[in-house]
């Protein structure tokens, strides 16, 4: 991994490479999409504040006009002064409180990073008042940022917190109250995934740390079998083997397998990483990977 390290805000949205700083009582309310084009929705209890939206376009589109569009599709044309530049974009845009209907209005702000390749779109409405609006306006939307897949990226939702090494693109995900896992894959054959789970000393009334280190979160037709076994004052345990297609298949691509679990006391939770990858691949060692959760949620 890189020597990149988290923000240092305390609280951050960071989701498919685009990271917001948000208020402590700011949270994810609905995801959609994915890496190449997707969107956020954040509020709190009293419901939205704002949406980010996002998309990556293929290789050698013209995204010039882009801002242009959009700003005559939403406000026909029409241009706010003093748009936020965050770092890294070099064209922004923005549209201040445009009447929707009677009463409602509504703030569209847009940017291109060229180093990202990616296209943002956030809007605010005034449905919460002048000053939510305005904190997220002066506070949150200069550091909007965009990290560029060649980098190790970084991944903040609701209360969980994982560093992902640079080419690893999330495919599945499960955002349960209290498991929290994402799985990404990159190349060919190579898959990992992170997990926290907590509180850890309820989860583990449930099942045995091995046994949480066992328990598949995603359907896989693939059967691991241990090799090795590192076991730490029972607070981590650490599983190697392979990972095979049911006989008579398992000739057909088998995958190496590295796999831990920590208990982290002072967090209240269990921190699993599993890496899979084919020989000759060069990867991460998941010990890299938790240690990446435990500082990043420091």
């Amino acid at each position: 991994m890189t020597s990149a390290r988290p923000s240092p805000e305390a609280h951050l949205l960071a989701w498919q490479g685009l990271e917001v700083p948000l208020r402590d009582d700011w949270r994810p309310l609905r995801i959609e999409g994915g890496y190449s084009k997707g969107s956020v929705t954040v509020g709190d209890i009293e419901g939205p504040i704002f949406q980010v939206r996002w998309i990556r376009p293929p290789k050698g589109a013209d995204t010039d006009g882009w801002i242009k569009a959009r700003r005559q599709s939403v406000a026909a044309g029409q241009e706010s002064r003093g748009a936020p530049r965050p770092e890294g974009f070099d064209s922004v845009s923005w549209i201040k409180n445009l009447a929707v209907r009677e009463e409602s209005k509504k703030t569209v702000w847009w940017g291109r990073s060229p180093r990202a390749n990616a296209l943002v779109e956030i809007l605010l409405t005034n449905l919460r008042g002048t000053e939510v609006n305005t904190q997220f306006i002066k506070d949150s939307l200069p550091k909007l940022r965009v990290v560029p897949p060649s980098e190790d990226s970084w991944w903040r939702i609701y209360s969980a917190r994982f560093f992902v090494p640079a080419g690893y693109r999330l495919a599945r995900q499960r955002l349960a109250t209290g498991d929290i896992a994402l799985e990404f894959v990159r190349g060919w054959g190579e898959r990992l995934l992170v997990r926290q789970v907590y509180p850890a000393a309820l989860a583990l009334e449930r099942r045995s740390m091995a046994g949480w280190l066992r328990d598949p979160v995603f359907k896989e037709h693939r059967r691991f079998r241990r090799e090795t076994e590192d076991r730490h004052e029972g607070r981590r345990i650490r599983w190697t083997g392979w990972k095979r297609l049911p006989f008579p298949l398992g000739w057909i691509t088998p995958r190496r397998c590295d796999s831990i679990i920590l208990q982290n006391r002072d967090l209240d939770r269990l921190l699993i990483a599993e890496s899979q990858w084919t020989e000759g691949t060069d990867v991460v060692p998941v010990d890299k990977i938790a240690d990446g959760m435990l500082w990043s949620a420091a």
